[in-house]
């Protein structure tokens, strides 16, 4: 047994420890903690480079290469890539939130001109939906299941859940207006706006069978953050919506610009050595070629269809 004097002792120690403890406090974190740094990460690759890019609610990712007449798919676990159809001439692809797989394909036309398709992907390939005279120049499929396109004649489809097509833009019905602008892509967020890319520099809503402009100023190239007009884009060829509602654009062959609904413009993914670096920038290689499609998956990162498939994390 220890004696009274030995426990007075120990007493007399923990109370000094305590003490010391109490005057300086508990370790301090640093006022100004490291902030996580973007990321960019290779999902896919082969000899060509990816012309179209679309995420699925179960973790897959939906690619076509171009000069591949197959559609893939990266269920997320190493480098491995199934082909889940075969079609002639693939474009771009998109999934809803049942599962399903929508592709744009060509199909034999009049004489030596090819038709493009719309059709849902099955294992035997594609089952026909739509057929088009026009080249799609984008598609999109919402929360609710609906699909929009946009087709080289400056139209805007709608095509419901039961398939039914809806003409939301007809450039016929503005013949007294000034031409509509050449249509390279659409978008729609989960507050159902629709959003057209105009490739000559300005990006477009489609609001009651009429485009309302939201920013950019279409035959003027710049590379310009800002609200409207006052912002400028150089060429843009796709969109997306993410998970805020806000729209991605991408821009300057590889630049991802966001725009809000409210038409302010800023710059997410910036150029190699360009005007406006934004949070990340792509390596030069990756910007060999311009970004042909745009994705956010369901942990909202971006996707894109450069000279391979990336998954661009931005904290």
């Amino acid at each position: 047994m220890r004696t009274r004097i030995e426990l007075t002792a120990c007493y007399t120690i923990l109370a000094a420890v305590l003490a010391v403890a109490s005057y300086f406090g508990p370790p301090k974190r640093p006022d100004n903690p490291t902030p996580a740094r973007p990321t960019i990460e290779i999902i896919a690759e082969r000899d060509s480079y990816v012309v179209a890019i679309s995420a699925a609610d179960d973790g897959s990712v939906y690619l076509v290469f171009y000069g591949e007449g197959e559609v893939f798919r990266h269920n997320g676990n190493g480098s491995e890539l199934e082909v889940v159809a075969s079609l002639l001439a693939p474009g771009f692809i998109g999934t809803d939130k049942l599962g399903n797989v929508y592709a744009s394909y060509g199909a034999d036309g009049i004489g030596c001109i090819l038709d493009h398709m719309l059709g849902l992907l099955t294992q035997s390939g594609a089952s026909e939906k739509f057929r088009f005279h026009e080249a799609i120049t984008g598609l999109a499929v919402d929360d609710g299941n609906n699909i929009y396109l946009t087709a080289s004649g400056s139209e805007v489809w709608k095509v419901d859940s039961s398939m039914h097509k809806t003409l939301l833009l007809d450039p016929e019905q503005f013949y007294d207006a000034p031409p509509i602008p050449y249509l390279r892509g659409v978008a729609v967020n989960k507050k159902g706006q629709v959003l057209v890319v105009n490739n000559e520099g300005a990006v477009f809503l489609v609001e009651q069978g009429r485009l309302r402009h939201l920013a950019g100023k279409p035959g003027e190239c710049g590379m310009v953050d800002g609200i409207g007009e006052k912002a400028r884009f150089c060429g843009p060829t796709a969109a997306t919506a993410d998970r805020n509602g806000d729209f991605l654009v991408v821009d300057q062959d590889c630049a991802v610009r966001k725009v809000t609904a409210s038409g302010e413009v800023t710059t997410l993914i910036g150029t190699p050595d360009g005007p406006l670096p934004g949070l990340v920038q792509l390596p030069e290689k990756q910007c060999s070629t311009w970004i042909r499609s745009i994705a956010v998956d369901r942990n909202g990162d971006v996707l894109l269809a450069a000279r391979t498939a990336l998954r661009v994390h931005i904290p």
